[in-house]
């Protein structure tokens, strides 16, 4: 039940405070804004567009402000209980293993970031649970870069819990992680009015979808929208010709470099050495309709 902090002792207020971490504290005050038992104000930042956090090798919790247009140009961030920094454009989480308490970041950092980005972490459900419980709100883009996946981590948990991103990106050494399941975790946690999706280092199995069930999700993005996969390094060559001449009927149509106010989907893949690129662009409504109408 609640408890109302009036009821407190002015110093039992004053050791509340002292012991609040600046998330804590600044919370506290938002509730209570006219409550003095809680002062000083939790100080706030707003620092460089790019926050990089991670751990370092005696995980403690680290983190580093970049600037936009000097990636190289570095400031670390002071985590002390003087001031509290609120993340508002990207945030990349760093070689996160399964020995540090991602907790620790919310004790110093407000997330409502556009861009969230995982970088050659550990991820495990818990990781992804804390994180995504800490959002403050909608964000535009998802980016899942070289990390490892523990049981539980799945591409469907990401979508369940990340919710609607404009900008997706998985580019990963598991292959396993996205696969031919991937349609069915996006349309059930409706994805939608998408930019674009990027999926990277994937085997042949991501091709096993159903048309209308691709054609449908499709349809249900931005007008502008497209898909990128990109399949693992040597992959057999008739192999994924069967699979797109399967996938892509008479609903699609193969483009060449002009992909101009179309939505469309680019598999590139690598046999024997050599490059491959296959696009294809979903017909409009009017010869969706007519192909539909002559099966």
């Amino acid at each position: 039940m609640p408890f109302p902090l009036k009821s407190l002792h002015y110093d039992l207020c004053r050791r509340l405070r002292e012991l609040a971490s600046p998330a804590e504290a600044y919370d506290l005050q938002i509730a209570a804004p006219h409550f003095y038992g809680l002062k000083p104000l939790q100080q706030t930042t707003h620092p460089s567009p790019v926050i990089i956090v991670s751990f370092n090798d005696n995980h403690q919790l680290c983190a580093e402000s970049v600037s936009m247009s000097k990636m190289n140009d570095k400031r670390t961030l002071e985590l002390n209980n003087s001031v509290l920094h609120i993340v508002e454009q990207s945030l990349i989480l760093s070689k996160f293993t399964t020995l540090c308490d991602a907790k620790i970041i919310f004790d110093h950092f407000i997330l409502a970031p556009r861009e969230i980005r995982f970088y050659d972490c550990d991820l495990t459900p818990k990781l992804l649970y804390n994180v995504s419980e800490k959002i403050k709100k909608n964000f535009s883009s998802l980016n899942i870069t070289f990390c490892r996946f523990h049981d539980g981590a799945t591409f469907e948990l990401v979508c369940k819990l990340f919710k609607k991103p404009t900008f997706l990106c998985v580019c990963v050494l598991d292959t396993s992680f996205v696969n031919h399941t991937w349609i069915d975790a996006l349309t059930a946690n409706e994805y939608s009015n998408m930019h674009s999706i990027d999926i990277h280092h994937v085997g042949i199995d991501i091709l096993n979808i159903d048309e209308s069930q691709l054609i449908e999700f499709m349809k249900a993005q931005q007008n502008f929208f497209m898909v990128n996969i990109v399949l693992k390094n040597e992959i057999d060559d008739s192999e994924v010709k069967q699979s797109l001449n399967r996938l892509f009927g008479d609903l699609f149509e193969p483009l060449g470099e002009n992909t101009y106010a179309r939505k469309y989907i680019t598999i590139r893949w690598t046999s024997s050495e050599t490059h491959h690129k296959r696009t294809y662009g979903l017909r409009d409504d009017s010869v969706l309709l007519y192909c539909k109408a002559c099966q």
